[in-house]
């Protein structure tokens, strides 16, 4: 009886070790994948703070570039309205050619 007992006993605490061991593997995966994950983002900090940039100047470095773009939208809606509006006096003026010539006016 007393043999059993140390059988069950035993076989408890192989089955808890066995899945504290499979806990301790998957808490060493997770680490290992942090570790990689941190790395690389170490890298891309260096990358992106390379020539002695600081963070204050990666963000300026992006709000400058953030208000170009607004630059480059309202630039462009400018021109957009700049061409319509040469379309418009480019058209009156091959009208008031063409009115001219019918009415045999010189230019």
């Amino acid at each position: 009886k007393e043999l059993e007992a140390e059988k069950k006993y035993s076989n408890k605490y192989k089955t808890e070790m066995e899945k504290i061991r499979m806990k301790c593997q998957k808490f060493k995966g997770e680490r290992n994948t942090m570790k990689q994950k941190s790395d690389s983002l170490a890298k891309e900090m260096s990358r992106i703070c390379r020539n002695g940039r600081g963070i204050n100047e990666i963000e300026k470095i992006i709000h400058d570039e953030e208000t170009r773009k607004m630059e480059v939208q309202v630039l462009t809606q400018q021109k957009r309205k700049a061409i319509e509006e040469v379309e418009v006096y480019r058209a009156a003026f091959e009208s008031s050619l063409r009115a001219h010539g019918k009415a045999n006016i010189p230019e």
